[in-house]
Order: C-alpha cells, then structure tokens, then sequence
C-alpha cells in the first residue's frame, strides 16, 4: 500500500496554486496548479483504480483547518483525472513546538505507518521542527516496521523574485541521514566523497581519509 504524508500548511494567508518546475526529478510534475507539492508524488506515482493511503497533519489552528480543504479539493481534483481512491487518516498535532509536543507526533506518525508499505512524504510545510521530526519518523518507521520503503521525499520551495516554483527530490538527504552512523564508524575526515559515492552522483572532492 502507498501511504502519502504531507504537513498542512499554518500559512494564514491565500496559498500560492502554481506549475511546480521540477528541479532535479522530472516526474515531479502536475498538470493542475497546486499548492501542495505532495500531489506531484501522488500524481506521478498513483495508477488507476489504485487505493491509496492520504495521511495530512493537521495542526490544532484556523488556518491549518482551512488550507486542510484546500488540500482536499485539490487532492479530489487529481483522484477524478486519474480514477483512484484514497483512504484519509489525518494526523493531528496540537499547536506548539515543545519537546513533549515532537515526542507525540514522533509517536503518531510511527503508529501510523504499517508494515509493506511505500512511503511518500513532504516536508515543504509546518514548522522546522516538524519538519526534523518527519524525517526522524520516516527512519525509524524504515528500519523496525517490515518491508517499509521510502520511496520519496518532496520539499517546494517558491522563488519570489523569479516568481517561479521548484519541486526538490530530497529523497537522497533521507539515505545519508540514515547512512550517517555508519560513515561515523569509520571515522571519515572527509565523508563527502563517501557519500556521493553512495548517491552514484560525481566526486567533487579529495579522496576520503581516515583521521589521524
């Protein structure tokens, strides 16, 4: 099952509907303006007839309840053109960032995610903070759940003065952040080259050391 978790966003003002340019993925691309870049993963990984999993967060504020229909409309839009359904099962989070406040999202999201599922995921809006925690969730979620696999991490970003927007596969950031107490082992001086090599992406540095 295809489980796809986005933030809603807290922004109190008319969220931005545009053409997100993907910037290192082409398939993150959407024929509808959007203002949730989840829905580039949903459209390009959905298939008809399928049945997915949508589970937004949803924080405890006004605004955050009302971009939550905006999502909704939008996510309905996609589901009519591409004939899938979808089960909701929101999240909600209270409003505020304390340690106790991250420790029961980090609880949520991980009794959330099932085993043999694939996980598709945004962190382009909510607080830093969640957005931290989402990624922590997802790793953990990775490696005790059977058969989890992440299979994409979208961040958009919106350039006010080209007045353009970019769809970010950050996917990759997941791998090396899961990848992270490994290279510490090895007591890397410079891990940069060890992890492009990881990435399959094309060295830019010296050849890693060992530390003195």
């Amino acid at each position: 099952m295809k489980r796809f978790i986005t933030t809603i966003s807290l922004q109190g003002r008319d969220l931005i509907k545009t053409d997100y340019i993907p910037a290192d993925n082409p398939d993150l691309t959407c024929p509808e303006k959007i203002s949730f870049p989840i829905l580039l993963a949903v459209n390009n990984n959905v298939d008809e007839g399928e049945e997915i999993i949508v589970s937004p967060i949803i924080i405890n504020a006004v605004a955050s309840n009302n971009n939550f229909e905006i999502f909704l409309d939008e996510l309905n839009e996609i589901a009519s053109r591409k004939k899938f359904t979808y089960s909701l099962l929101p999240i909600y989070k209270d409003l505020g960032d304390t340690i106790d406040d991250m420790i029961k999202l980090f609880s949520k999201l991980i009794d959330t995610i099932s085993d043999y599922e694939d996980i598709y995921a945004c962190i382009t809006y909510g607080t830093k903070p969640i957005s931290v925690l989402t990624i922590m969730a997802l790793n953990y979620a990775y490696k005790i759940k059977e058969n989890v696999q992440i299979k994409n991490i979208v961040y958009g970003l919106h350039d006010w003065e080209k007045r353009q927007s970019f769809a970010y596969d950050v996917t990759p950031l997941f791998f090396i952040d899961s990848a992270i107490n490994s290279l510490a082992k090895l007591n890397l001086k410079h891990p940069e080259y060890a992890l492009r090599a990881m990435l399959g992406l094309e060295t830019e540095c010296e050849e890693t050391t060992l530390q003195e």
